[in-house]
C-alpha cells in the first residue's frame, strides 16, 4: 500500500504568503528613521536594558505606556545592541505572527477562506505599518486577536 506524500497546494500557498508577508514586514527595518514617538519608546527600552541613552532629559519622557514592548525590546537591545532595526524587531515579529492567526480559525473559516484571510493580512497596509512601527501596538493587536480566538473556541464548545 502506497501513501501519497505530496504536500497539498493549499499549504504551499499558505507558506509562500506567510514568508512573503514576513519579508514585507522585515525588509530594511532601519528605514525610515524612528519618528519622535518611536524614539521615546526606544529610549525607554534602552534605559531598561541598562544602556542609558546620551540624553539628559530622560525623566521628561514620562512613564512607559507599552510595558511589554519596552521589556521585550530591552532584551533585544541586551542581546543584539541598539539601533533603529533592533527597536523594530519585536513589533515586526509580532506582525509576522499575526499573519498566522487565521490558521487557528481554520475550522470556522474553511480551507480557502483561511488562505484568503492570510493573504489579506499579509497585504494589508495598515497591518504592515503597525508591524514596522516601534511601539506596542503590534503586540497588543496580536494579543487581542489571540484572546478573541480563544474565547471563540470556548463559546462554541469545540464545535465549528
Amino acid at each position: 500500500m502506497t501513501t501519497d506524500r505530496r504536500v497539498p497546494i493549499e499549504w504551499l500557498l499558505i507558506a509562500a504568503i506567510l514568508i512573503g508577508g514576513a519579508l514585507l514586514r522585515g525588509v530594511a527595518p532601519a528605514t525610515p528613521p524612528l519618528t519622535e514617538p518611536e524614539a521615546r519608546h526606544t529610549l525607554l527600552a534602552a534605559a531598561e536594558a541598562g544602556q542609558p541613552p546620551s540624553l539628559t532629559g530622560m525623566a521628561a519622557l514620562g512613564a512607559p505606556t507599552d510595558a511589554a514592548y519596552h521589556a521585550l525590546t530591552a532584551l533585544v537591545f541586551q542581546g543584539f545592541g541598539t539601533g533603529d532595526g533592533a527597536a523594530r524587531a519585536v513589533p515586526m515579529l509580532a506582525g509576522a505572527l499575526l499573519l498566522g492567526l487565521p490558521l487557528l480559525a481554520r475550522r470556522w473559516l474553511g480551507r480557502w477562506e483561511t488562505l484568503v484571510a492570510i493573504l489579506l493580512f499579509a497585504l494589508s497596509p495598515a497591518l504592515t505599518t503597525v508591524a514596522r512601527t516601534a511601539s506596542g501596538r503590534s503586540l497588543a493587536l496580536l494579543g487581542i486577536s489571540f484572546v478573541g480566538l480563544c474565547l471563540m473556541e470556548l463559546w462554541t464548545g469545540n464545535k465549528p
